[in-house]
């Protein structure tokens, strides 16, 4: 049989270094929040793409594409968030891409115009 001690030595190292490596995580994301906070954009243009997002992705996805594309997190941060697999979040971040995409195409510029006032 294996010693015990040694067994549980593991099993309290191996806890003692996920919740460091989480920690960090923890932190480096709040970093980039409060920096990013720093360097907000204009608040019509943020209405108005929000907005936007509101009108063409169901909730659960103008989340991710947020996170992802203008706090910064990655794939696998994401997936560490909402418990998906980073493959699947990927996906999801590329079929919201496509539905944006043709949203963009079919309002004829009315973002744009609204962007520019």
């Amino acid at each position: 049989m294996h010693n015990p001690e040694a067994w549980l030595f593991g099993i309290a190292r191996n806890r003692a270094l996920h919740a460091l490596r989480t920690t960090r995580r923890a932190r480096a994301a709040l970093e980039r929040l409060i920096r990013r906070r720093e360097d907000a954009p204009d608040p019509v243009e943020a209405v108005t793409i929000r907005d936007f997002l509101s009108r063409v992705l169901p909730a659960e996805d103008r989340i991710l594409v947020t996170l992802r594309y203008v706090h910064g997190f990655s794939a696998t941060d994401l997936a560490e968030m909402t418990r998906r697999s980073p493959d699947a979040v990927r996906q999801r971040l590329s079929r919201a891409r496509q539905r944006l995409l043709a949203a963009l195409d079919s309002d004829d510029g009315a973002l744009q115009r609204s962007l520019r006032r």
